[in-house]
């Protein structure tokens, strides 16, 4: 029994990444077809909230071509909301928001467990008693010898994860983390949530737990991540092993630079193009307040034709007090420089301060300077 397991995938108008996230979830879904995968799961969060007309049309698309081997399934994440899933029923693919879902497939028992949330169903005021709850019962039907592998797939985060804030993995106070104990005695938990696949190693008597990842970069603090979707062959012969095989998404690659202008010498435009071609890119030019004015208009505009997406972000540096030297700046106040200052122009005839104005201004700027 082979089967497909793919993460989040984001779907949304509002995003420059939205014609992407649909070619990468539909690739994974051929490809997994290709190999001959019976079962495609879909990790949750496939969309933000309730999609639309348009966004509705797309993904039906893909769901429908999803069954086209066997069974498909959609789990409730954290970013949709369950009228996301009420219309999956009518394209033939099973959602899972208000229940645990227990499946057989072949030798397998899976457990399909959406998002938990605190009172929310399937879930209880205890979502992690409801969780090892729904375990036991599968162990029990192990038991029986009616399969051979119990596993449990969850849009969620497990105990041992890392895991980060970006804009759209997003982690609150009132998340639960479940611990591995509550695993006990699976031989597999596949998880979507965090966008950065990982796998955790069997722990006690927890099998071993895979993070499939979100299934493109939606972030750019996930430029150097690797995007896979996950298959896993469950055998059916004594003696045989899971078999894990992690397939790489051709997600767009991310780029970014970090740059000080200087007007004397310019970043060179060609070069940046030639490297965000077909890519996202991300550039934050840092710029002295005394030289915005020298910021030539549209000067990124060759990266940005050249970008499948870019982003253009300016960080103003403010003044910076300058002295005769850093020595100086360290042993001397305000008052003192300034007067240092005006003793060196004193032979400049264009420039006449009277003696008395000097003490003042010197005064003045010890007083705010004091402490």
């Amino acid at each position: 029994m082979r089967v497909a397991f793919i993460g989040d995938r984001h779907v949304s108008q509002r995003s420059p990444r939205y014609a992407h996230a649909l070619d990468v979830w539909a690739w994974a879904v051929e490809d997994a077809l290709r190999e001959a995968a019976e079962v495609i799961v879909h990790a949750g969060d496939a969309c933000e909230q309730d999609p639309n007309g348009t966004e509705r049309y797309a993904m039906g698309r893909i769901y429908r071509r999803s069954l086209d081997n066997g069974a498909a399934y959609e789990i409730l994440g954290n970013h949709e909301s369950r009228e996301a899933h009420r219309w999956l029923e009518f394209l033939g693919v099973t959602p899972v928001w208000d229940r645990i879902l227990e499946c057989t497939w072949g030798p397998v028992m899976a457990l399909l467990i959406p998002y938990p949330r605190r009172n929310q169903l399937p879930f209880g005021p205890d979502p992690l008693q409801t969780i090892r709850a729904a375990v036991e019962r599968a162990m029990g039907f192990k038991a029986t010898g009616k399969v051979r592998w119990v596993i449990a797939v969850i849009h969620g985060t497990v105990e041992g994860m890392r895991t980060r804030d970006t804009e759209f993995e997003v982690h609150s106070a009132k998340e639960l983390v479940i611990p591995r104990a509550v695993l006990s005695g699976l031989d597999l938990t596949i998880t979507g949530h965090i966008h950065r696949a990982q796998v955790l190693p069997r722990e006690g008597t927890s099998g071993p737990v895979v993070c499939v990842g979100s299934a493109h970069r939606v972030d750019f603090a996930e430029a150097e991540d690797t995007k896979v979707y996950v298959m896993v062959d469950f055998p059916d012969t004594p003696g045989d092993m899971i078999g894990l095989i992690e397939r790489p998404i051709p997600a767009r690659e991310m780029v970014q630079w970090t740059l000080r202008w200087d007007p004397a010498v310019p970043p060179d435009i060609e070069q940046l193009a030639a490297a965000a071609a077909g890519k996202e890119a991300k550039i934050t030019l840092e710029c002295p307040q005394s030289l915005l004015s020298t910021v030539p208009a549209g000067l990124f505009a060759p990266v940005e034709a050249a970008a499948a997406y870019c982003v253009v972000n300016r960080k103003t540096i403010g003044l910076e007090r300058q002295s005769r030297a850093p020595q100086m700046a360290r042993a001397t106040s305000l008052g003192a420089e300034l007067g240092i200052w005006m003793e060196s122009l004193k032979d400049d005839p264009s420039i006449q301060i009277a003696s008395t104005r000097k003490e003042q201004l010197v005064s003045k700027l010890d007083i705010v300077q004091a402490p």
